[in-house]
């Protein structure tokens, strides 16, 4: 059980750093934006990846503080439910 948790977590590390670098990101994911030859073609990229890494991040925030903010202020701690009666 621990080793399986333990590849698990090993093969999760490994993906998080071949992700971290977007060169390699750009030559697996079709679907992002190529790396061009000329310097403004690269400079091009250097701004899509920018403006990708800076809506990930605002992405990341706002769905960690609606995470936070809904454990935080439900209803189910502690409080009993209305009795409803002949409705």
């Amino acid at each position: 059980m621990k080793q399986k948790y333990l590849m698990r977590s090993i093969n999760s590390l490994l993906v998080f750093i071949a992700i971290a670098y977007q060169n390699v990101w750009a030559e697996v994911q079709p679907y992002n934006l190529t790396e061009g030859v000329t310097s403004t073609s690269k400079n091009v990229f250097d701004l899509h990846m920018l403006i990708l890494y800076i809506s990930c991040g605002i992405a990341i925030l706002v769905f960690s503080a609606l995470v936070i903010t809904l454990v935080r202020d439900r209803k189910s701690k502690g409080v009993t439910p209305a009795k409803f009666h002949e409705s």
